[in-house]
């Protein structure tokens, strides 16, 4: 580490590099982005993150049985390098972490920021300890805690086994949450930032495991509103202790504040890393047009001067890209020509995935009067939830039944950032569907945006701030489901009838999603707020 870093962003996951499997969705990838638009910015800061030897899933789709996991192998020390051993004093064992740094340097400024990870998979160690850095997110209970320790008390113990004294904490999720107790509150700034609306996301850990476990004099003294029937709510008990906290659109703040009326909750609406999400294509007319663009992300609302014609043969590159690849992987080949529907994102019961094909006869008659259908599916569901694996059979299903010369429906394997950056760059419209309120923010519909991709979306999450309808977007509607789903079909009647008819009609709403979307939701602007409301109160 050639710099001496001020802030530490600690996450349970983080997609900095597809090579690196240390992350399985929106919140690793979140962290990656924050960390890259932390370099961009030269920010002093530093992440601290678990390393899994075992990644989290490689999913195979299968016709008859939905998904099939499998560990993924990579050789983490292609990627990093150890650079000291710490160790977590509990009370019944002493825990030893490897500490491995993964450095990520900006091709914008040269500036470098490093990634700490955290490997607990060491002999000597008990088996459950071990276990901690095996997989993200295990489904085994009794690991996932002590995934927490290693998280939250490792962090703090790797610093100062490294000597290095930080004055801002960012504590990214409630996972983290058990760091917050063993911090110095009178030299030390903790900024909190919640991420889901659902009550079952924000983790509760035994009071015994803690009490236990750990020897820290303060992990016995936990705030009394944290604690519900001898569980600890890590969501509350981050609040309690953080100088700044937040949720990560105006509307889950909304919420956030109703599940938590005893602390100020504040927002900053998350953003997406531009330089990362951006289609090659769309890259140099960007740079044709809007001259440093990536450094001041906000001159993209000048995208407005682009000819639409560019527009259209810069997105129509990626296009053929993505069709092309999905017709050498895919066990269903796509219709090239058609309109392209993409729905990619972690198969949960939430995210509602089936939504548009709620009335299959009816969908395949609008396929073969438009002129085709694509519906593209991507996304894994978690190890140990059946509903979301449910999703994804009924999909195949479905597929199976319907596809045909006009409609196609296909779920893609193994969704991951390579295969995101494919699907964000060369479908026609993104989807998203999460049954209202339930989408904290959402950020796969940013990186669309940032490629010319309108978003048809229920009013939920970042929409309701950057989506105005039938401009760069349209806005699903409706008191029911079933309102819902007659919306969603009215509008891809309309969506689809304006790509078919009217090319310069269909690459002006294109335009409008770059010029009013990326423009504002871009990680240097969350950045920007962090700074200015969470990372520089004084003391």
């Amino acid at each position: 580490m050639n710099y001496t870093p001020e802030l530490a962003y600690i996450c349970m996951e983080f997609g900095i590099n597809p090579r690196l499997k240390t992350y399985s969705g929106g919140l690793g990838i979140l962290a990656g982005d924050t960390i890259k638009s932390y370099a961009d910015m030269s920010i002093p800061a530093l992440g601290i993150g678990i390393l899994y030897k075992e990644g989290y899933i490689d999913q195979e789709i299968s016709l008859t049985e939905g998904q099939i996991d499998h560990p993924q192998e990579w050789d983490f020390s292609s990627y990093m390098t150890q650079i000291g051993q710490t160790e977590i004093p509990l009370h019944d064992q002493t825990v030893t972490l490897d500490i491995w740094e993964y450095i990520y340097t900006s091709p914008l400024s040269g500036s470098d920021v490093s990634i700490l990870f955290l490997d607990a998979d060491i002999e000597g160690n008990s088996e459950e300890f071990r276990r901690a850095s095996q997989r993200l997110y295990s489904d085994d209970k009794d690991t996932f805690y002590r995934q927490l320790i290693v998280l939250g008390l490792g962090s703090w113990y790797a610093l100062q086994s490294l000597d290095i004294h930080i004055p801002t904490f960012h504590l990214n999720e409630s996972h983290s949450a058990l760091l917050a107790l063993v911090l110095d509150h009178e030299n030390t700034q903790v900024t909190f930032t919640t991420h889901t609306p659902l009550e079952g996301g924000h983790t509760r850990m035994p009071r015994t495991i803690i009490e236990t476990l750990c020897t820290h004099n303060q992990c016995l003294n936990i705030p009394e509103p944290a604690i519900e029937d001898d569980l600890v709510n890590l969501t509350t008990l981050a609040l309690e202790l953080a100088d700044y906290s937040n949720a990560v659109s105006r509307k889950h703040q909304e919420v956030s504040s109703h599940m938590f009326p005893n602390h100020t909750i504040d927002f900053i609406t998350n953003g997406v890393h531009l330089p990362t999400w951006v289609a090659e294509p769309m890259d140099e007319l960007f740079s044709q047009y809007v001259p440093d663009w990536k450094i001041r992300p906000y001159l993209l609302r000048y995208a407005e001067m682009i000819p639409l014609e560019a527009i259209a043969d810069a997105h129509n590159k990626s296009r053929e890209d993505l069709h092309s690849y999905i017709n050498q992987t895919s066990q269903t080949q796509s219709i090239p020509e058609a309109f392209t529907i993409g729905f990619a994102r972690r198969a949960a019961e939430y995210k509602r995935a089936t939504l548009v094909l709620s009335q299959p006869d009816r969908l395949l008659s609008m396929a073969h009067e438009m002129g085709g259908l694509n519906i593209i599916f991507a996304g894994k569901a978690y190890h140990n939830d059946p509903v979301g694996r449910e999703y994804i059979r009924k999909i195949m299903e479905i597929d199976k039944q319907y596809s045909d010369s006009r409609l196609r429906i296909i779920y893609l394997n193994n969704y991951d950032m390579e295969l995101a950056h494919r699907l964000v760059s060369g479908v026609d419209v993104w989807l998203n569907t999460p049954l209202v309120p339930h989408e904290a923010s959402g950020t796969s519909g940013m990186k669309a945006a940032l490629n010319g991709i309108p978003n048809i979306s229920v009013n939920d999450g970042w929409w309701i701030e950057g989506g105005i309808d039938s401009v760069n977007g349209w806005t699903i509607t409706g008191y029911s489901e079933q309102t819902e789903i007659d919306s969603l079909y009215k509008i891809l009647q309309e969506a689809a009838t304006l790509f078919y008819t009217n090319q310069l009609g269909w690459s002006n709403k294109q335009r409008a999603a770059i010029a009013l979307i990326s423009s504002y939701f871009n990680t240097h602007r969350m950045i920007t707020e962090y700074a200015a409301k969470g990372y520089l109160q004084s003391k």
